[in-house]
């Protein structure tokens, strides 16, 4: 099972395209090479609004734990999703 410490990193999309667009043949890299910072983590039992902050303050997304283990990622679009249906029910 994985632990949160086994998580080493993360690629970010819009920084993935940035790399691509500089040089193609950053696609070719090993995934280890292009790693960025691990994303932030948040506890499942944590209030929504924590999560919402960490993505307000610019991450993309989180990791969601559940005893040290990780057990999800929540995306800003995730979010936004989340908050549309509710807004909708």
């Amino acid at each position: 099972d994985a632990r949160l410490s086994d998580i080493v990193g993360s690629i970010r999309e819009n920084a993935l395209l940035d790399l691509a667009l500089k040089d193609a043949a950053v696609l070719k890299k090993p995934v280890g090479d292009v790693l960025q910072e691990p994303l932030p983590v948040v506890s499942a039992n944590d209030p929504l609004g924590d999560a919402s902050r960490l993505l307000a303050a610019g991450s993309n997304a989180v990791v969601v734990v559940d005893d040290d283990k990780p057990v999800g990622v929540l995306s800003g679009a995730d979010l936004l999703a989340f908050l549309a249906e509710k807004d909708q029910s």
